[in-house]
């Protein structure tokens, strides 16, 4: 009987995981399409100099709106599952008055303070060009307006996720926020508009966003605290702020450094070259989203569950998320990042066909990033386990490495010396945090599913994908036979050991949501 009870945990565990992760697996994918299509149609529609110019002070936008969110985002996510299972219910609205107003008061400071230096930053990551950093100057001057928006709109749609739903990150943050940026800047470019109309264009639908996440989130909580049940007594203003930055305020600091990790090559590229170099690395190394969406799906849905188990001491319910959680992972992101890795050259044509010459990055990164995706989402391990200060650790160490190996390789050997360094600092930012994970947490991601899933995909998408290189050569032909042949081999593979990679609770999950589509949402 306690073996059948534990199996149900288990069980009950991982449908958790599924039935999130599937959602989030379906708005990231779109919101990946999106986002793709977006640089493809501003890649097309204006020159190398001009889209490197827009995805420079989109680079900036991004790194400067996660600074102003403080980590309270991860704060939340973290929070709100936890103050449920102790049943302090009358703190979860409290807490979001804590979380929230710090990051849009901190967005209204930084957006004056970027708004006044727009020319000089300009200048610094355009190399002193002249015509250059008059666009960027515009774009930052445009987007700066809505850093407070921005930064409280990313913590709001991030506090529904420790709710246990999806569904409006998927729904409003996935989706809807992106179908209006690609339509508000495809509108314009197409048109012929000048920066400050692109600008609009991306950033109003971060605004449209926010009002909508805010009304959802007021629904959720309102739903919590009218759910019978024992209450804790409130806690103390000053006890819950308190115990909320004490875990938050580490993370803020890592959250900036991870987001400067992801963005601080395209600046570093316009800096040390020009803006022409920094569009064609940035557009060779947004295919990197197509296996991201996979990696972000499992992130979000593993972190309330991962912070439920681990403030209830249920390590071992923990251990079985996260080995299952990235067994799922690299079953979805390993074939996506071979095929990037061997046919980067032929799959880089689709921008324009001088940004051929980001192939060597995407390929090196595509590397690094297979190694990253069977170690899984460590770093949420490690962070709903309450090790916030190594997580910031291992963070600052990993942009210290980025940065420290741009400046030394991107002067010697262009746009590949910064994938070089991105590449470094992610593998770090995974080994890393493997080894603390294993001795503070007793957890490790290397279930039953791994050699399955990693053997398989290796040879069907890995080795099969080179001989057709080397043997054939790229070309849309020879792409096309990959896929089938590939993919028809994997997805028989995966079938046969299904139970191993746990794919047949997934796919009963799967079948259970369609069974309940019918019925209306009551979130």
């Amino acid at each position: 009987m306690a073996d059948e009870g534990v199996r149900a945990e288990r069980e009950s565990d991982l449908k958790s995981v599924a039935r999130g992760g599937t959602l989030n697996f379906i708005g990231s994918v779109m919101n990946g399409v999106l986002q793709f299509v977006l640089v493809v149609v501003v890649t097309q529609a204006l020159t190398r100099r001009e889209a490197g110019a827009f995805f420079e002070a989109v680079a900036l936008f991004i790194i400067l709106s996660n600074t102003c969110e403080l980590g309270a985002d991860t704060g939340l996510t973290r929070m709100i599952p936890r103050l449920r299972v102790l049943g302090r219910i009358p703190d979860i609205r409290r807490s979001m008055a804590v979380g929230i107003l710090p990051g849009f008061v901190a967005g209204i400071v930084l957006a004056e303070i970027t708004f006044f230096l727009a020319d000089p930053l300009a200048a610094i990551f355009t190399n002193h060009q002249h015509t250059d950093a008059d666009r960027v100057a515009t774009y930052i001057r445009v987007l700066a307006a809505f850093l407070p928006v921005s930064a409280a709109y990313t913590v709001s749609i991030a506090a529904t996720r420790g709710f246990g739903t999806m569904l409006p990150n998927a729904v409003v943050d996935r989706i809807g926020r992106a179908v209006l940026q690609l339509a508000g800047v495809g509108a314009v470019v197409i048109a012929g508009g000048g920066a400050f109309g692109v600008a609009l264009g991306w950033g109003v639908p971060i605004l449209m966003a926010f009002a909508v996440a805010l009304v959802w989130l007021v629904r959720l909580i309102t739903k919590v605290e009218s759910t019978p049940g024992e209450r804790a007594a409130p806690t103390s203003a000053s006890a819950l702020w308190s115990e909320f930055w004490r875990f938050t305020a580490p993370r803020g600091l890592t959250g900036v450094f991870q987001v400067t990790i992801l963005w601080i090559g395209t600046l570093l590229v316009g800096s040390l070259l020009d803006a022409a170099h920094a569009s064609v690395y940035t557009a060779s190394t947004r295919y990197l989203t197509a296996g991201s969406v996979v990696n972000y799906a499992i992130i979000t849905a593993i972190a309330p569950k991962l912070s439920e188990l681990l403030s209830g001491g249920e390590n071992q319910r923990a251990r079985d998320v996260y080995q299952v959680a990235t067994c799922w992972l690299m079953t979805l992101a390993w074939p996506l990042y071979f095929t990037l890795a061997i046919f980067a050259p032929l799959l880089l044509k689709v921008f324009k066909p001088e940004y051929v010459a980001g192939a060597s990055s995407l390929e090196v990164l595509a590397v690094a990033m297979l190694v990253a995706t069977a170690i899984g989402p460590v770093d949420i391990v490690l962070l709903m386990g309450g090790r916030s200060m190594w997580n910031l650790f291992n963070v600052l160490v990993a942009l210290a490495l980025n940065l420290a190996l741009s400046f030394l390789l991107v002067p010697r050997i262009g746009i590949a010396g910064a994938a070089v360094a991105w590449a470094a600092s992610i593998l770090f930012n995974n080994i890393a945090p493997l080894a603390e994970v294993r001795a503070f947490l007793k957890l490790h991601p290397f279930g039953r599913g791994f050699p399955v899933v990693s053997t398989s995909a290796a040879i069907c998408f890995g080795a099969f994908g080179m001989a057709i290189r080397l043997s054939v050569g790229l070309s849309i032909p020879s792409f096309v036979v990959f896929l089938i042949v590939a993919s028809v081999a994997y997805a028989a593979v995966m079938w046969r050991f299904r139970s191993r990679a746990e794919l047949e609770l997934l796919a009963g999950t799967l079948r259970a949501r369609r069974g309940r589509r019918a019925r209306p949402v009551t979130v």
